[in-house]
Order: structure tokens, then C-alpha cells, then sequence
């Protein structure tokens, strides 16, 4: 398993764990009786071992394990630490920095108990016995300080009066062991490479990049006006600069998939147990990453997901064996990158939603008859994020009720993204998400309604088209393109529902201009929810920081957000999911 995404982290936790037990060590020498110091030690060497171990450090496994295992002596039995294990712990400490900064550098770490060449810590010459401490050119030779360390645990007794002699080995005296790592001057201090960093500290950072992103719009609508070529190439310097915190300020926020995922196999194992199931569970893309905001939003989603995957699509091994399937059901997780968005996958083998089911299910709910039966099968299967409609036979702790889909589909929708369902009966259900990669800060398309400016995100658009106002009077159409009874359009020979943004605002339409533009939307499914808007103009495709929707607005429907134009100009980014139930009059809420 590839642990190098983990790296950063894990020399983040490990430099922590290295100070507290540098304090621990000091605050132990000063009062050997300090049973507190004792435990907060242990369990700094035992998080250690365990991190080490996770990512295939055997060396500083082994080492910081006997370590633990002095502590672990001086917790149970009681006793207070001699100056000689004190001095031996720092030496030893000495050691797990030398590791850890090895490891930060990418020098691989040897097998105990080699040995050849002066060794270094923190810059300066370490000594061991009084000698010089050898390694074999790719790291320290500890194995005479394991030895020491192992000895010590054995012995009968830890707290000597005097220190105690190992072949030859005499600790230096705990005041002057910095002295002892180089007889010539002290070692240097040094501040590790990784910190940390509060997460608002990246929102504000995100936010500001956005205030930047947004004054400098204003300042190229000015640069076009103007006949100064410094202005206009300054301009362009300064977005350039722009584009690129914003871009290292993403990066920053950006987090793998698998560090949400890592907690759903044991979910998985857990809710298969109770039900009886035997269920496997598999990630794929998990080294995908999302702006932490959008990662954080799914949490909730995925649980809900996987819990119905296992609830109600996996059978038990008996079921599955009359089906003619293998007993063990598996659920796979799977992620992939399409345009600038990100495509999350949940599937199993199971047994499939039963669409006629949900059909008469939602009738006796009190949906229109005619409407359901309308439907297609693609249509009627996300039915099932209509609230409170559930196929489950029974309500159990873990699903039943009919809540679940519907949260999944708000708060996808909600973090801008799409929701859909596929399932074949008796072979298994997929629910794919796809997300925009990043929050806040969003490519969009500037379009007009009169004299009002819109955001339309950029990752939503199949394609903008015109459409000639004279031809359709000629060909004996409605003068604004669009069939108004049917409310359609055709677009490379598919026949396309569409309404105008103004109609949907209620916002007058300027002098109509010959030709109109038509935006053509996704509102999720692979093109089966294609919708258009149609606009009086386009401006431009620019980068914009999004804000949320504060009270008043909050309520106002079918914008997402809002933004400010470098000149000031407010500018609400459309809701997509919202538009599309407005124009393909499809009440996906089921009312």
C-alpha cells in the first residue's frame, strides 16, 4: 500500500510526539515521582509505534516499542526512573529525530544493528559510549542502544543510586547530555518543515484570494477601455499573480478521498453482521482529492448510502445463493475526474430497486397517477428521494423510514453537484454524485436577463447555441425562438425544453437583439436531463468567489449564491438543480 499521501501528517503528529517527549523526559528528571509524566510518555511512544507500523517504518517501530516497554514497566510497577534510563530516553530521543529527519528527506531507514560511518543529529557528531555513534551511510546504529534499553527493562530494579555500567557504557550525567552529543558546542535547534494550521485560516485565505479575484475583473474591463499598454499589461501581471494563490490556496485545502472512506469498511462490517450479510467493500480513486469543504459536506451522504447498500441491497448468502450469485455481496466505492468536477461512485451486486414497486408505492403516497406512470424507468428510480417514501418491508435502527436519498440529494445538491441512480433488477444499484472539485471560488459563464447579471457555473454547460429571431418569423415560429406551448427547442436533431432566464426572474427583457443565445444546461443523468436557458447576452467566463446567501436572500429561489463584480455589481449564481425543476417541470420533490 502506497502511505505516501500520508507522509505530510505523519511527520506533523511524529515532531509533536518527539517535543512532548523531550518535556516529558525533562519534567521526569526533575521528579521521578511524576506518575502523570509517566503515562502522557507512554502514550507518546505507543502513538508513535502505531504510526510507524501504519506506514511501514520498521526500524522506528521496533525502537520506539521497547521504549514503550520501559515506560509500560514504570507504569505498572511504580518505580521511579534512574538518571541513567533518563539519559539513555534522550539519547534515545536523540535517535527517533535523526529517523524522522531521515525520513523527511527520503533516506530510507536500515536494519538495526548496522554499522560504518559517523552519525549526525541535529548537524552535529552523536556520540554513544563515549565514542562517536557509527551508521552504514543510510542510517544510525541503534542497536546498542536497543540493547541497553531492553536491559534496563529486565533488570530487577530501575532506581539506582548510581548509574549502572553495560559493557562498557557510562550515560553522561543528565546536565551536560546535550554537551555530550558534541564535546565542541551544543547542536543546533531546529523547526520541522510541516505545520499546522487551523482550517479558518484557509477559508479566510480562500475568501480574500476571491476579493482579489473579483477587483481585478473590474480592473480588465477597465485596462479593455483604455489605449495604455502598462495598464493593460499590469493587469494582466496582477491576475496572474492572483490565479496563482488561488490556485496554491486550493491546493492547500485540498484532501484525499480515503481520509473520509477510511471508517466505511468497518460500517460496512458492522451493519452486514447485524443483518446476517456477508459484504465486502473496495475504494477505488481514494487518492482523489476535494477542497476540504465539499469532502466535508459528504460525510453524512455516504453514510446513508452505504447503509442502504447493505440494508437494502445486499441479500444474505442464502438468497444470493438462489440467485445464483456468490455468497459474499460487495459494495464498491469508486472515484474518477471529469472536467473540473469529481465523480463518486457507490455500487453493489445486490438485488436491484424494484421500479414498479416504487411506482405504486409513490401513487399511494398521493403522487398524481398519470405523472408517475409517465415516467421512465430513469425518471421513476430517483423516486426514491422523494421523503418518506421507502421500499423497506419494515423499519429497523438503520433504515425503513423513508429519510436517507433525500438528504443525500440536498446536500449534493447543495455543495452544487448532481445526483443519479441506476439499478437492475436482481444485479445491483449504483448511486453516482458527481461534485464540483473546489468550493467557493467557481468558474462561471456571465449571462443577462434585462439588465441583470447572472453566474451560471461553467462545469454545467453542454454548450451555448444561437438561435436567429427573422428565420423563426420566416419558418412561422414565435418570435422568441422557443415553441411557447411545448416550450422547446431543437439542438443537433434532440428536442430540447427551454424557457427564457427572465420569464423564470420575472425580469423585463431589453430591445430584443437578431440572434438569441440559448445556454444549454446538465442537470445530472448523462445527458438525459439536458435543459435550456435563454439569455439576452453573454459577458464573460470568468473566476468568482461565492458567497452563501445570507436572510433575506436565503429564501429567494433559484440562486445558490452571490458574488460582486470588480465594479461593484452584485451577481447571483444560478441554482442548476432549481432550474431544472422550474423549466423541465419535473416536481422532483414529488409534490
Amino acid at each position: 500500500m502506497d502511505n505516501s499521501r500520508f507522509k505530510a501528517v505523519f511527520l506533523q503528529e511524529v515532531y509533536e510526539r518527539l517535543s512532548g517527549i523531550e518535556k516529558g523526559l525533562l519534567a521526569l528528571e526533575s521528579d521521578p515521582q511524576n506518575s502523570a509524566a509517566v503515562d502522557a510518555l507512554f502514550r507518546h511512544y505507543h502513538s508513535i509505534k502505531g504510526m510507524s507500523a501504519s506506514m511501514g517504518y520498521e526500524t522506528m517501530k521496533v525502537f520506539t516499542h521497547a521504549q514503550e516497554g520501559l515506560l509500560d514497566r514504570l507504569r505498572t510497577t511504580g518505580e521511579a526512573p534512574s538518571s541513567e534510563m533518563i539519559s539513555l530516553l534522550l539519547s534515545s530521543l536523540d535517535a527517533l529525530k535523526d529517523m524522522t529527519r531521515r525520513i523527511e528527506e527520503n533516506i530510507p531507514l536500515p536494519p538495526i544493528g548496522y554499522a560504518g560511518q559517523p552519525a549526525v543529529l541535529d548537524g552535529q557528531p552523536a556520540v554513544l559510549d563515549g565514542q562517536p555513534a557509527v551508521l552504514d551511510g543510510d542510517g544510525i546504529n541503534i542497536e546498542r542502544l536497543l540493547n541497553k534499553i531492553k536491559e534496563l527493562s529486565a533488570s530487577p530494579a530501575v532506581h539506582d543510586a548510581q548509574p549502572a555500567v553495560h559493557d562498557g557504557w557510562q550515560p553522561p550525567p543528565p546536565a551536560h547530555h546535550e554537551a555530550a552529543l558534541n564535546p565542541a558546542q551544543h547542536p543546533e535547534i531546529r523547526l520541522p518543515n510541516i505545520m499546522k494550521v487551523e482550517s479558518r485560516v484557509f477559508d479566510e485565505l480562500l475568501r480574500i484570494a476571491g476579493d482579489i479575484l473579483s477587483s481585478i475583473s473590474g480592473m480588465r474591463t477597465i485596462a479593455a477601455r483604455s489605449r495604455t499598454i502598462e495598464l493593460k499589461e499590469g493587469t494582466h501581471a496582477i491576475g496572474r499573480s492572483a490565479e496563482e494563490l488561488r490556485s496554491n490556496i486550493l491546493s492547500a485545502r485540498m484532501i484525499p478521498l480515503d481520509d473520509l472512506t477510511e471508517n466505511l469498511p468497518r460500517i460496512v462490517r458492522d451493519i452486514s453482521a447485524r443483518g446476517a450479510k456477508d459484504t465486502s467493500f473496495t475504494v477505488s480513486g481514494g487518492d482523489i482529492t476535494l477542497d476540504r469543504a465539499i469532502l466535508g459536506g459528504l460525510s453524512d451522504p455516504l453514510v446513508h448510502v452505504i447503509r442502504n447498500a447493505v440494508d437494502h441491497g445486499i441479500e444474505t448468502p442464502e438468497e444470493r445463493a438462489l440467485s445464483g450469485k456468490p455468497p459474499k455481496g460487495a459494495i464498491t466505492l469508486s472515484a474518477c475526474e471529469k472536467k473540473d468536477n469529481i465523480v463518486i461512485e457507490v455500487a453493489d451486486d445486490g438485488r436491484g430497486i424494484d421500479v414498479k414497486g416504487l411506482r405504486k408505492k409513490a401513487i399511494g403516497m398521493g403522487m398524481d397517477k398519470n405523472r408517475v406512470g409517465g415516467m421512465s424507468d430513469k425518471e421513476a428510480l430517483m423516486l426514491v428521494c422523494v421523503p418518506g417514501l421507502s421500499l423497506s418491508p419494515e423499519i429497523t435502527d438503520i433504515s425503513g423510514r423513508g429519510v436517507g436519498m433525500d438528504a443525500v440529494k440536498n446536500a449534493v445538491e447543495s455543495a452544487g453537484g448532481t445526483l443519479d441512480v441506476k439499478s437492475v433488477p436482481g444485479r445491483g444499484t449504483s448511486v453516482i454524485m458527481e461534485l464540483p472539485r473546489t468550493a467557493a471560488i467557481m468558474k462561471v459563464l456571465l449571462v443577462r436577463a434585462g439588465d441583470e447579471v447572472m453566474a451560471v457555473p461553467v462545469a454545467r454547460i453542454e454548450r451555448v447555441i444561437e438561435l436567429d429571431r427573422e428565420l423563426d418569423r420566416e419558418l412561422g415560429r414565435e418570435p422568441d425562438g422557443i415553441e411557447t406551448e411545448k416550450g422547446m427547442i431543437s439542438c443537433e436533431g434532440r428536442n430540447i425544453r427551454a424557457r427564457k432566464l427572465g420569464d423564470i426572474f420575472g425580469i423585463t427583457p431589453r430591445e430584443e437583439a437578431e440572434r438569441m443565445k440559448v445556454v444549454i444546461l446538465n442537470a445530472g443523468g448523462n445527458g438525459a436531463g439536458l435543459f435550456g436557458i435563454a439569455v439576452d447576452g453573454i459577458e464573460d467566463e470568468v473566476n468568482m468567489y461565492i458567497r452563501p446567501l445570507a436572510p433575506p436572500f436565503s429564501a429567494l429561489g433559484g440562486v445558490a449564491g452571490f458574488s460582486v463584480t470588480g465594479d461593484g455589481r452584485p451577481v447571483f449564481l444560478l441554482d442548476v438543480a432549481e432550474m431544472a425543476e422550474r423549466v423541465l417541470g419535473n416536481e422532483r420533490k414529488g409534490h
